[in-house]
């Protein structure tokens, strides 16, 4: 399986790399469209996989890379990643938020359904609604509605509830926590990487019927647990050996 990723370099993306990366039988390429490189990937060392040809980085502004380009880094893929995302205060007002959580993103599922990826893999989040009154979720549902419209064979949308970044957790996110179940980003990264897996590895009859997948909270761990599975199988049970018993020691007769 071939994969392209744009969002790469933030939380969920970092570890939906790491886990194409170290899915070595499953995955043999991934492309990265970003603005900046990503130097570190958990469990995975970024200069041999760039050296073997199973990571390529293309560092360009998103909004400066060409249709062409796009399209041409997209031909071959079997699966389009959005893992791209911030909000409102990181991005400095609405129209600045949409850009970024819903403009890039369409246009680049666009680009990437003409070049022929047949399957298109988005993080939005729980209460995605077109017609929500809060600019996050609308904004979200408006660009499921857009990537469902465009004519994937096969479209995930993964909502988790909460993302739990650890240290790096946004101050809205932190009191949202306080209310809203949370989901750590290994486990959304690792849940994305297993669900195209999945597919890509199933039968023709199957991904006929598999058209749509949305994942919630407890998908996602589903997903992510089958990955940590594979990754890190349990030991193999040993069967201990009981040794023989001991015989006596025979009788010396005594004159």
């Amino acid at each position: 399986m071939q994969a392209v990723v744009i969002g790469a370099t933030g939380a969920c993306g970092k570890y939906l790399v790491s886990s194409l990366l170290q899915s070595k039988d499953d995955v043999a390429k991934v492309t990265l469209l970003s603005r900046r490189r990503l130097e570190e990937v958990a469990g995975v060392d970024v200069a041999a996989e760039e050296s073997a040809g199973r990571l390529y980085q293309h560092v360009e502004d998103l909004d400066s890379v060409s249709d062409d380009t796009v399209r041409q880094l997209c031909g071959g893929a079997h699966v389009f990643f959005n893992a791209l995302g911030t909000t409102r205060r990181a991005a400095g007002s609405a129209a600045a938020f949409r850009h970024i959580d819903l403009e890039i993103p369409e246009r680049f599922s666009r680009l990437a359904q003409e070049a022929g990826v047949k399957h298109c893999s988005v993080v939005t989040s729980t209460g995605s609604n077109p017609n929500s009154w809060f600019l996050y979720l609308r904004t979200k549902g408006e660009l499921e509605s857009a990537v469902r419209g465009m004519g994937f064979s096969r479209v995930s949308l993964f909502r988790p509830g909460g993302l739990n970044r650890g240290d790096s957790m946004r101050t809205v996110e932190k009191i949202a926590a306080l209310v809203i179940p949370t989901l750590s980003v290994e486990l959304v990264g690792q849940a994305l990487a297993q669900d195209a897996i999945n597919y890509h590895t199933s039968t023709g009859d199957q991904q006929q019927n598999d058209r749509e997948m949305i994942a919630n909270n407890s998908a996602i761990r589903r997903l992510a647990q089958q990955f940590q599975q594979k990754v890190s199988p349990p030991p193999a049970a040993t069967t201990t050996t009981e040794p023989p018993p001991q015989q006596p020691a025979p009788e010396v007769e005594k004159d």
